[in-house]
């Protein structure tokens, strides 16, 4: 095996070169750089972007931020400025996300986009709970409610009119007679709905959680007719047990966070004084297949006999009066 320590010094070999090779060599590497460096130049803002979404990625924060700082540089990029601020909001600095949410916001009609325009409204209001600053956070979330309604021509009542079923017959009557096919609003309608939980505003909080609730049992109808043209709805038991065991719609009853709305809408009710069906739907929830805290504190409501002392524990613990 050769001794690497006897391996030859490049920088002295290339020192030791004859003046004239070095006249020839320096200046085609000075061009060469040169080269590399106006190509980088030229280089696309959107393959910045797609750079730097690789590095985000990675959790290559630093050199995500660089790339995205370019790409914005060269020219308005909305995606660009949005994202800047997901690294600031993913380092802590609240503030720096917000001012840079704030400028994704302004020229947001340039990715011409309704989702991107909703993502960054979600981010605003996001900061504005961290912050501490709920009258704020409450309006951008019931702006963005607005606007997708408003953008649809939907029915601006339609949440009341869902609370009032829900309330009057149930959510297995309500799920059979109604459903509801704006996507964007799922996350607007549970959060708001849980912030006006949070606020003992409960007949409020049932008409947005409901909302979200529908919407996604709705998607969940849809996708069991895809797989049986014949399917149709029977009780709210049924399809959420069915829902479950299928990767598709399991995916998606997690990552709509409908463990969670149902959850919160299950409490609403139980402060309402709907214990039979507050009782119906954290037994639901206790039977889910699915690992989640929800359906695990449901079960030990359920264990507990739905012990009025519990459930008053446990609301304490996920509830509490915002400051403004």
């Amino acid at each position: 095996m050769k001794n690497l320590t006897n391996r030859p010094d490049l920088s002295r070999l290339v020192l030791n070169l004859p003046k004239k090779i070095l006249i020839l060599i320096i200046p085609l590497y000075l061009l060469f750089a040169n080269a590399i460096l106006h190509a980088e130049e030229n280089v696309p803002p959107w393959v910045l972007f797609q750079r730097a979404m690789n590095l985000y990625n990675q959790r290559n924060f630093g050199d995500a931020f660089k790339l995205l700082r370019s790409a914005t540089e060269r020219n308005e990029y909305p995606e660009a400025e949005y994202w800047i601020g997901r690294i600031f909001e993913n380092e802590g600095e609240n503030a720096l996300a917000l001012r840079q949410y704030e400028r994704a916001l302004a020229i947001s009609y340039k990715a011409e986009s309704d989702e991107f325009y909703i993502a960054v409204l979600l981010s605003i209001a996001d900061i504005y709970e961290k912050q501490r600053k709920y009258n704020l956070y409450e309006e951008t979330l019931l702006k963005i409610i607005n606007d997708v309604k408003r953008a649809a021509k939907g029915d601006m009542t339609y949440e009341r009119v869902l609370g009032d079923r829900l309330m009057d017959s149930g959510l297995d009557r309500t799920i059979y007679l109604f459903r509801y096919e704006l996507d964007a609003l799922i996350k607007p309608y549970g959060e708001i709905g849980i912030y006006y939980l949070k606020n003992a505003r409960d007949r409020v909080a049932i008409q947005y959680l409901v909302s979200a609730v529908i919407i996604i049992f709705t998607r969940l109808i849809e996708a069991n007719r895809d797989y049986d043209p014949q399917y149709e709805y029977t009780n709210i038991r049924t399809l959420f047990l069915d829902s479950e065991k299928e990767n598709k719609t399991r995916e998606y009853m997690t990552e709509s966070e409908l463990y969670k709305y149902l959850f919160f809408l299950t409490l609403a009710l139980d402060n309402l004084g709907e214990i039979s069906q507050s009782r119906e739907l954290f037994t639901l929830l206790s039977e889910s297949s699915v690992r989640n805290n929800y359906a695990d504190i449901s079960l030990r409501i359920r264990n507990s006999d739905f012990s009025s002392n519990y459930k008053d524990g446990v609301k304490r613990a996920l509830l509490f009066t915002q400051e403004d």
